[in-house]
């Protein structure tokens, strides 16, 4: 049961992050008085835009839930703990990349939130199952 609600979490996490609207960066631009403006462009976390800015935090992150699911698949057909504990190690690594991305104050949409609160609940229900193996 756990491994399906993961992958369904996993899932949901890669369908926004090819949503064309998932990311947002700003450009500045001068309007005629020579007031700065900043436009939003919204972009996926697979489009090279923002990896031509420097940024590569939403590539890796989109990188890394595909892994997650790729290692989702071959642990339902295979079970191995090795292989779920990775699977949380990424989507930790997921909620620290998404969690720069904040406090560097670059462009979150509510999509960006809804990721990492999706990535963290995953890795708490693993750290919780683990926890309770653990114990009995």
């Amino acid at each position: 049961m756990k491994k399906i609600v993961n992958g369904l979490m996993l899932i949901a996490m890669f369908v926004l992050e090819l949503l064309p609207n998932s990311l947002v960066l700003y450009f500045s631009s001068e309007d005629q008085n020579g007031n700065i403006i900043l436009k939003p462009t919204y972009t996926s976390y697979f489009d090279m835009l923002p990896c031509g800015y420097a940024d590569f935090l939403p590539l890796i992150i989109g990188i890394f839930t595909g892994v997650c699911i790729i290692m989702l698949i071959y642990s339902f057909f295979k079970p191995n703990k090795k292989v779920e504990g990775l699977v949380c190690y990424f989507e930790i690594a997921i909620v620290i990349m998404t969690l720069v991305r904040v406090i560097l104050g670059m462009g979150m949409t509510w999509m960006g939130y809804v990721i990492m609160a999706l990535a963290l609940l995953s890795s708490i229900m693993y750290i919780f199952d683990e926890k309770q193996l653990v114990n009995k």
